[in-house]
């Protein structure tokens, strides 16, 4: 429920890369975000992999931060 006690109903993918580069190129693309929200999917739930941030002990990959941040500023929810 939501502020107004409207029942809020929420279809979406799960997107985890487990792998490098951590996260699906997809999430950048604005044509394959566009067909996805046509198809009806309204959320995303964007994993994050340590791996990713921190590559090496003490070393933090800000690039991949970065594209995170990029892809939750971009992203067709946020509209």
């Amino acid at each position: 429920m939501d502020e107004f006690n409207r029942v809020r109903l929420f279809h979406g993918v799960n997107s985890v890369r487990k792998a490098f580069p951590w996260y699906y190129e997809y999430l950048l693309n604005d044509t394959r975000l566009d067909d996805l929200q046509r198809f009806g999917l309204n959320i995303v739930r964007l994993g994050s992999m340590w791996s990713g941030v921190e590559p090496e002990d003490g070393v933090f990959n800000a690039t991949y931060v970065n594209i995170l941040e990029s892809i939750i500023q971009v992203h067709w929810l946020l509209e």
